[in-house]
């Protein structure tokens, strides 16, 4: 713009000040303005960001990127403040998978089924666009980054233990009789699992195969035997002393504290947090072997997804979906990854040599590791109305089975008709 208007000082002298400024201003006004929504990016990934917008801009003069970056926890109210009072909705906004879904159900995105060409679907992993973006037949977004656990584990306990230091457990049985043989040769405790910390258990009663709530989410589903099996899973380990009695009442900081104090033998976290280990206790983490995330009655990988949705309310449907397009293509989700310690939504950039032939070091191998176990099916986390009250009457049956107060059986029931009684709520 600054050149614009020097050639046409150049050529118009003499012409006055306000006819130069008017000029600027009529270009600008032709302009599509696309308002995007992030959030808590600005302060580490300014730089990042500020490039790809750049790089757009040039790419289409005719468009220019309004980018607004939101702290996490005023992110929603904002958002539907806009809504309600139809002033000022973002074009594309950055959503986690359960908001997604929320909105996708009020119909405030746009459905991107017909507006995008297979090709441009492609470039994502196919069961990370099933599971994280459609619901329903209604894809409600562009998959950004993801994360996944892997298990960490300290191969000084596994040798004091007795057991083999490169073969951590793979799967829940291999994990109990791992734990048991720890405690009973080392008397440290083989994890710290927090089983009773918001949607912990409801996960991992969906990774063991067992239905939450059905397909109109009027009735819990998992008081069975297999749902009754994965809590007396917990029951037994902790009568046993193979847990501690804290699995059923911390919160996800301890496990992490416990791991870098050498107090447990295994940490299950996203690989991200190798950084705090390194930082914060160097010893453990050159002695932290890595392995894939547990298996257990399915085989499907737990994935946390951002996301980017079309907002219904746009006036540039079409740039706002090539914006977002262009954000999560291969290249740029690439650049990210290599930014931060996240994983990408597209087949392609898991193909790159920084996820491939990796550095011998725990960050290396759980980057290595993350990236291949998409590869194998993705499971996320059910979205329920009314979660929070949900998960606080499901994870108080938990307690109360773990402290022998009712068996598993009686808790689950107990849980699944006080569910039914908040779904059937008005």
């Amino acid at each position: 713009m600054y050149r614009r208007i020097c050639f046409l000082l150049f050529i118009c002298l003499g012409i006055s000040l306000f006819f130069i400024r008017c000029s600027k201003q009529s270009t600008d006004s032709e302009k599509v303005i696309i308002t995007f929504w992030t959030i808590q990016l600005k302060e580490h990934y300014s730089d990042y960001m500020n490039d790809l917008i750049s790089q757009y801009e040039a790419t289409y003069p005719n468009v220019k990127i309004k980018w607004v970056d939101i702290d996490y926890k005023g992110y929603e109210d904002k958002l539907l403040s806009t809504i309600v009072s139809k002033q000022d909705i973002p074009d594309v906004v950055n959503l986690d998978y359960g908001n997604g879904i929320k909105y996708a159900e009020k119909n405030v995105l746009v459905n991107l089924k017909n507006e995008i060409s297979d090709e441009v679907r492609n470039h994502y992993i196919q069961e990370v666009w099933k599971k994280t973006c459609t619901y329903n037949d209604f894809e409600f977004c562009f998959p950004w980054y993801l994360a996944c656990n892997v298990v960490m584990y300290n191969k000084g306990i596994f040798k004091e233990a007795g057991l083999d230091p490169e073969k951590p457990p793979k799967n829940y049985d291999e994990l109990y009789q791992c734990c048991k043989q720890i405690k009973e040769k080392t008397g440290k405790y083989g994890i710290l699992m927090a089983i009773t910390e918001s949607e912990s258990f409801v996960n991992l009663l969906d990774i063991n195969g067992v239905p939450i709530i059905n397909d109109e989410k009027t009735k819990a589903l998992f008081n069975t035997q297999k749902g009754y099996e994965t809590l007396e899973y917990f029951v037994k380990g902790i009568k046993e002393g193979v847990f501690p009695r804290e699995t059923i009442t911390e919160e996800h900081r301890k496990p992490t504290e416990w791991y870098m104090s050498g107090k447990s033998a295994m940490f299950f976290t996203g690989p991200q947090f190798l950084k705090i280990v390194k930082e914060n206790a160097p010893e453990v983490y050159q002695n932290t072997g890595i392995g894939e995330q547990l298996i257990w009655g399915i085989d499907k990988i737990e994935v946390a997804a951002m996301n980017l949705c079309i907002m219904n309310a746009t006036k540039h449907k079409k740039e706002a979906i090539d914006f977002a397009a262009y954000i999560t293509n291969p290249e740029n989700q690439l650049k990210f990854c290599k930014i931060v310690t996240i994983l990408p939504s597209t087949t392609e950039s898991l193909k790159d040599d920084y996820f491939v032939n990796v550095e011998n070091t725990p960050e290396g191998l759980a980057r290595k590791i993350s990236a291949e176990q998409l590869m194998r099916g993705v499971s996320v986390t059910p979205i329920l109305p009314k979660r929070d009250r949900l998960y606080e009457q499901l994870n108080t049956a938990v307690q109360s089975a773990c402290l022998g107060e009712k068996s598993a059986k009686e808790a689950l029931d107990d849980a699944a008709e006080k569910w039914n009684q908040i779904l059937a709520e008005k």
